[in-house]
């Protein structure tokens, strides 16, 4: 029993460590670098689309032809949508796959607002670090720390550029990970080679919601 016991951890072990390191081997050319390079437009464009000027019909001609992304692999559904905190509105949330498919599904999430473009959220389908973005887009303006849950256990970061309408997103779901929340709210600086999982293009309105710290680094 024992043995068999030791059998499976092992099994688990490595099939953790060769999905971590799959995670990782997205080759260059089926990542999304425009953060990193500013190509082939600066923020807050996104591979030509903007916030505020594109629709639906518009996004999908202009999504075809990225070597990153799946065109075939679509998802639209409607959800309630919100800039503001007392303001809620019906969207469209226009998904689209990785082409290059690890234990990431989706690559980017469009959300319009009476076929106008409100929101754009992108998932980096490569491990990309706070560091790698500060040094590519410069320190950010802002920063804010939420404690989340519904015990409100887990820590989310965000990092604002507030000209190029950025938010990027590190979300901290080590239980009780509310430390780190209260450290930067007490000034503290950030551990730069933690991850963004999510970065989103945002409005104007949305960024001036996340103004809250100054950048501590």
């Amino acid at each position: 029993m024992n043995r068999n016991i030791w059998l499976k951890s092992c099994l688990t072990i490595i099939g953790c460590l060769l999905l971590s390191a799959c995670a990782k081997a997205v080759p260059i050319e089926f990542q999304d670098r425009t953060l990193l390079d500013g190509e082939p437009c600066l923020a807050p464009c996104w591979y030509g689309i903007e916030i505020g000027v594109d629709n639906q019909e518009s996004i999908r001609q202009k999504v075809v032809g990225l070597s990153f992304l799946d065109p075939d692999i679509e998802s639209i559904a409607g959800l309630g949508f919100s800039e503001t905190p007392d303001e809620v509105v019906s969207a469209t949330s226009i998904r689209y796959g990785c082409r290059h498919r690890t234990t990431l599904q989706w690559c980017v999430n469009f959300i319009l607002v009476d076929d106008q473009l409100r929101q754009i959220r992108v998932y980096p389908n490569y491990e990309l670090s706070i560091e790698e973005l500060v040094q590519s887009l410069g320190p950010p303006d802002y920063i804010s720390a939420r404690e989340m849950g519904i015990e409100r256990v887990f820590c989310t970061i965000n990092l604002v550029w507030q000209e190029k309408q950025i938010l990027a997103i590190h979300y901290n779901n080590t239980f009780r990970s509310t430390r780190m929340c209260n450290d930067l709210q007490a000034g503290a600086n950030i551990d730069t080679k933690l991850s963004i999982d999510v970065v989103l293009y945002v409005s104007e309105q949305r960024v001036e919601r996340e103004i809250i710290y100054p950048w501590p680094n």
